[in-house]
């Protein structure tokens, strides 16, 4: 007699699967028909990389420095921006954007009516509802995200924001210093208010700011850049989107990293 073990395969994870990412293909090539996406909006979307977005941001910056002007970079860090955002507006918006009607319920469904817990050495916790947040890890989570903050940029008046997921980057070029001040802490205060009504929250002790000058400018650095009330002290360099950039675009710091890793991988290979 043949003896054989039959091993029988829950299917239902793989339907599922499957089932997101049909609708994530006809929702993407919905929103890539209508053009609903805001063009310096990196993250996330076909044929766009940080290449792309850090080769937008850095072009704009020189092509303003070229013109004699004064150029500010904030860098924003938003705090667990995927876990906080709310699901009400997210539907709201998407019903803006043309998802109505069934789509919406179902995204609605998708979104809501899930559990998390803790589990340590075979010991869980009770499970507690998620009210907020996309989940992280699926095929529709990362397009939900995005088209909750593509219309950022609709509160400002005078910057222009350059997004990759939740990097955020708001940079203003004028060619008064005073003008650069007055107009940016106008934007910023815009932009709070714009993280307000959508329930997103700001890490302040991570958003840095850049004021970007050539080599032979001695830019005065006696500016006040202001968002909920503190103020944001010029840094010399940051690092964004894997990147060290300088405020003068010189990329001596980012050569100096990459010069201690290439030479403890070539002592590795030695």
């Amino acid at each position: 007699m043949i003896q054989c073990n039959v091993k029988i395969i829950d299917l239902s994870h793989y339907c599922l699967f499957i089932f997101e990412k049909l609708i994530y293909v006809r929702m993407y090539d919905f929103i890539e028909k209508q053009n609903l996406l805001y063009t310096k909006l990196f993250g996330f979307r076909k044929k766009h990389s940080t290449s792309h977005a850090l080769i937008s941001l850095t072009e704009s910056i020189k092509k303003s420095l070229d013109d004699k002007q004064k150029v500010a970079g904030v860098f924003i860090d938003l705090e667990k921006a995927f876990d906080t955002v709310n699901h009400k507006i997210l539907c709201d918006k998407l019903s803006y954007y043309g998802f109505r009607g069934k789509i919406n319920n179902l995204i609605d469904s998708f979104l809501t009516n899930r559990f998390q817990y803790v589990s340590i050495n075979g010991f869980d916790s009770a499970p507690l509802p998620i009210h907020f947040g996309v989940p992280q890890g699926s095929t529709l989570g990362p397009l939900l995200f995005i088209l909750y903050i593509n219309d950022l940029r609709f509160c400002l008046r005078y910057s222009t924001a350059s997004h990759f997921a939740d990097d955020t980057c708001l940079t203003y070029a004028c060619n008064k210093l005073k003008t650069l001040e007055t107009n940016l802490n106008y934007d910023l205060n815009n932009f709070k208010k714009w993280l307000d009504a959508n329930r997103l929250s700001l890490n302040i002790g991570k958003t840095k700011l850049l004021l970007f000058h050539s080599k032979n400018d001695k830019l005065s650095k006696n500016i006040s850049i202001k968002i909920k009330g503190k103020i944001i002290e010029p840094s010399k360099c940051i690092k964004y989107l894997g990147i060290y950039i300088d405020d003068n675009l010189s990329w001596d710091k980012h050569i100096a990293e990459l010069r201690i890793k290439l030479s403890k991988v070539n002592g590795i290979l030695s």
